[in-house]
This record gives structure tokens, sequence and C-alpha cells, in this order.
């Protein structure tokens, strides 16, 4: 059994969660699993997907690996458009421009509609996913903490995380192709960070049934930098591709 606190009751909320309003429940994993599963089509949908993004960025296809993003305005929240019914949207556009040009391998990353972190917001990431994945679209999603992947990344092909310490932790673990993104302008940053993706790590975490827990992950092998363009674009962008390919060198990758 674990000790009990020899802090008194009354010292504990003078000195904790001061700056705190509440802490709401998160729903398990598991649960959300339960209320939208995805079948055996879907997920042999996603593995042929990750096979072909893996390909593309190895060098083995000439195929272009394209992601699209919807953005919802004002006026589409208004008519009561889902991040479902718009991910779908453009998918079904840009779905039939793949299909007239075979060299496009389509990704469509779902916009949420709810910017603050709620129970709702991860049931809509992973509605706006299995919509995608069962009309034959395969879906991408950008992590910004170590929580969210746990709901949803069965269902991804591929993902991208800012290139932080805390998130290449998260890459170092994740199943799917990888991003990690930052400015053409830290290049040695980005490499650095990638550096970090490739090896193992312990990290705290959620499990599928809503448990916290320390992850041990063993390292991302087909993690890459993804570099935002300058504003002079062009030959600085190939620059910073070849000072972050250097850094990447140097550092036996």
């Amino acid at each position: 059994a674990l000790p009990r606190s020899t802090t008194p009751r009354r010292h504990q909320v003078m000195s904790s969660d001061l700056n705190v309003e509440s802490i709401g429940a998160l729903i398990p994993p598991s649960c959300v699993f339960e209320e939208l599963p995805a079948d055996l089509a879907v997920y042999e949908h996603v593995v042929a997907a990750r096979e072909a993004v893996l390909s593309i960025l190895a060098g083995h296809s000439d195929r272009f690996l394209l992601i699209l993003q919807p953005r919802l305005g004002p006026s589409d929240q208004a008519d009561g458009e889902s991040a479902a019914d718009a991910a779908l949207r453009l998918a079904a556009d840009a779905k039939a421009a793949c299909d007239a040009h075979p060299q496009l391998q389509l990704l469509v990353l779902p916009t949420t509609t709810d910017a603050t972190p709620s129970n709702e917001a991860l049931r809509s990431l992973r509605r706006s996913l299995l919509a995608l994945n069962r009309h034959g679209v395969a879906a991408a999603a950008a992590f910004a903490d170590t929580i969210t992947p746990q709901y949803v990344s069965d269902l991804l092909a591929y993902a991208c995380v800012p290139a932080s310490s805390a998130m290449c932790e998260l890459v170092s673990g994740l199943s799917m192709p990888a991003g990690v993104e930052g400015s053409a302008a830290e290049p040695e940053r980005v490499a650095t960070a990638l550096g970090l993706a490739a090896q193992s790590h312990h990290f705290l975490g959620v499990s599928s049934a809503g448990l916290c827990g320390i992850v041990e992950s063993t390292g991302h092998p087909q993690a890459h930098a993804v570099l935002h363009s300058l504003p002079a674009g062009g030959n600085k962008l190939a620059d910073a591709a070849a000072r972050c390919s250097t850094a990447l060198g140097e550092g036996g990758l």
C-alpha cells in the first residue's frame, strides 16, 4: 500500500491547484473504441496507405504525397457542417483529382471544430478519421500532446508533430510514418529532434484502458523532417534541406 501523506489536508488545499478552475474526467480510449469501432476493411486500408506513404518517403515510388486540410469558417459552422462532413466534402473532390492523376497519394487531415480539449472533441476526431477511411481516403493528423494519439492512431496513415523534445518522445513510439516539423530557418533544430525520435524513451502517457502509465518506446525508424518554407522560398528552402541533411549525417542518421 502507498504511504499516506503526512501533510494536513488544509495545507494541501492551500498549496495545490491554486489556479485551476476544475479538472474533468477523461473518457478512456477503450470506451471511444467501443462507441466508434473500426472494422477489418478499415484497418486493411490504413495499412495499405501507410505502406504507400513509406514507399514515397523512401524514394521507392515516384508518386507525390499530397496532404489536404479542410477549413471550417463561421458560415460552415453556422450551417451545421461537422468536421467529418467537411473532411468528406474535401476528400470527395480530392479523390476525384487523384483518380485522374494516379501519381498523387492523397491524405486528408481533418479539422476539429472545438479548440478546447474535450471528450466530444476526441470523439469528433475519431468520427472524422473513420469516415475518411471508410470512403477510401487515407487520413493524417497533427498531434500537439501525448494523449490524443491513443484515441486515433489506429486510423492514421501519417502523423506530424512539432520539433520539441516532448513530442519527439511521442514520435519514438508511433506506428505510422511521422514527420517532425519546424522552420526552414532552424534546420539543425529539426535534425536534432529527428535524432531524439529515433531513440528509445520512457515518457508519461495513458493506456487504452485510460490508466496513466510510463511508456517505453523503441524509437521510430521512419520519422522524417518537414521544413516550413521561408518567405523567400526557392533556394533558401533547398539550402535548409541541405543543412538538415548534413546535420543528420553528422549525427549518424
